[in-house]
């Protein structure tokens, strides 16, 4: 077996690692509180107008959507699963996400693998945290600019701020 083949057997296997440590999320009621938030709003009768105050009543919290727009509307594929389902597909775009975006900046796959364990990504699995979408959109930002495309990692960089605005992020990535 060739080392690159190794060490995408080791990436894998520390994925199914984390996948592993991340299922008992899946049976627990306090699982995915961050996606929670957002998937009761997705499932609520003011689903559509989350930023009403009337959508009081979507989250047992008693919180108003406190993500802008983009970002809501980009989880509102939630509306078709239940929790349960939509909370195992989000821990799955979230490591995907993980060793997908430390392949771009050129990590081994042994050591993106190795990423889904650390304790950033437990807690977004633990938590079903959205930022996944941001650390696509920020690394395709990257990956664009360093390709000598600044009009395609300009848009993508507007749309993660849009999505979620990160200042500090931006900085770094220009």
């Amino acid at each position: 077996m060739s080392d690159s083949a190794q060490h995408r057997l080791v990436g894998a296997a520390l994925v199914a690692f984390a996948i592993l440590i991340s299922a008992p999320y899946l049976g627990v009621d306090a699982r995915g509180w961050d996606f929670l938030h957002e998937y009761n709003f997705h499932h609520c009768q003011f689903r559509d107008t989350p930023y009403l105050p009337e959508a009081l009543g979507c989250d047992p919290r008693g919180t108003l959507m406190p993500y802008p727009p983009l970002q809501y509307w980009l989880l509102s594929w939630t509306r078709l699963l239940p929790f349960g389902a939509a909370y195992a597909v989000w821990i799955g775009v979230i490591l995907l996400a993980v060793v997908l975006c430390a392949r771009v900046f050129g990590a081994a796959w042994w050591l993106a693998g190795g990423f889904t364990l650390l304790y950033p990504t437990t807690l977004a699995i633990a938590s079903g945290n959205n930022d996944a979408i941001i650390l696509i959109l920020w690394t395709a930002a990257w990956w664009c600019l360093r390709r000598g495309s600044i009009t395609w990692s300009g848009v993508l960089a507007g749309t993660a701020a849009f999505c979620k605005l990160y200042p500090s992020i931006a900085v770094a990535v220009a």
